[in-house]
């Protein structure tokens, strides 16, 4: 009963936010995001409703999305570079990637979430675990 009354609200969100509802937008961004629809992440989407939202003038949304273009390693605002394999971690040079991939935040001594182990055993896409670093 209750996973059908979460779907029937996620699809009224869903209207909403088709219809331009900077929250629906927003919170909808938030659902595709933390894995709430089958246990499955959808950054795409949550990136796509989050901006929208953003665009809209949504304060938290907008906080959101300049999180997600910050250097994963060093903090640096519109990191344009992305992991090659997943497209999901930003860096603003080779080296803050190299560092992450390896080392994790070590390597720069700035700790956004903590500390974190090397992007290399978190990325979705690695299939060689465990190589030596090329520095």
């Amino acid at each position: 009963m209750e996973t059908s009354a979460s779907l029937d609200a996620a699809q009224w969100i869903r209207k909403a936010a088709k219809q331009g509802v900077k929250e629906a937008q927003y919170e909808l961004g938030r659902m595709f995001g933390c894995a709430n629809f089958g246990g499955i992440m959808h950054m795409r989407l949550a990136r796509k409703y989050t901006r929208q939202a953003s665009a809209q003038g949504h304060d938290e949304a907008t906080h959101y999305m300049q999180q997600l273009r910050m250097c994963k390693n060093c903090g640096a605002d519109n990191a344009r570079r992305t992991c090659s394999r997943c497209r999901q971690v930003r860096y603003c040079n080779s080296t803050c990637s190299r560092i992450h991939w390896y080392f994790g935040y070590e390597g720069a001594g700035l700790s956004l979430e903590g500390t974190s182990e090397p992007h290399m055993h978190t990325c979705r896409h690695t299939h060689v675990r465990g190589r030596q670093p090329r520095l």
